[in-house]
């Protein structure tokens, strides 16, 4: 889908909210406010929720991933992230993978899936040692 069709599909969808917001006042006194989301929104949403889940088990906070630090626990913990989103949702864009993950660029996404894979295959140990702690949001 183009940018300009997915603006006019926009565009007419908030002239249906809009029109349905004047009704509902119009016809039953109500003033409500309905709000344009898209299914990536709501799954982006889901997926941060579980990472934050995740954060938890390791015993860091969200705001740990998405700073700037660069230690190796944090960084494992990004790749596992990474392969963790790219696997509940294989549509995700590295872009939107290396936002959750805290990561500043698309490329150090798919740098942190690739390694992250690499390190899941030959079981190294420490990488398993935070694995081991999340797998269960993979089943």
């Amino acid at each position: 889908m183009t940018k300009e069709t997915l603006n006019t599909k926009l565009l007419a969808i908030v002239s249906i909210i809009e029109e349905t917001q004047q009704r509902i006042l119009f016809e039953m006194g109500v003033d409500v406010r309905l709000i344009v989301t898209s299914k990536q929104n709501i799954e982006e949403e889901r997926l941060k929720t579980e990472i934050i889940k995740m954060c938890d088990c390791w015993g860091v906070g969200y705001d740990k991933i998405l700073s700037k630090r660069r230690t190796q626990d944090i960084v494992t913990m990004r790749q596992i992230i990474s392969i963790y989103a790219k696997y509940k949702n294989k549509n995700l864009t590295l872009k939107t993978i290396a936002i959750l993950a805290g990561i500043t660029h698309h490329t150090s996404a798919l740098y942190n899936l690739k390694t992250g894979y690499n390190l899941l295959s030959v079981q190294d140990y420490f990488f398993m040692n935070f694995y081991n702690k999340v797998k269960h949001f993979f089943i």
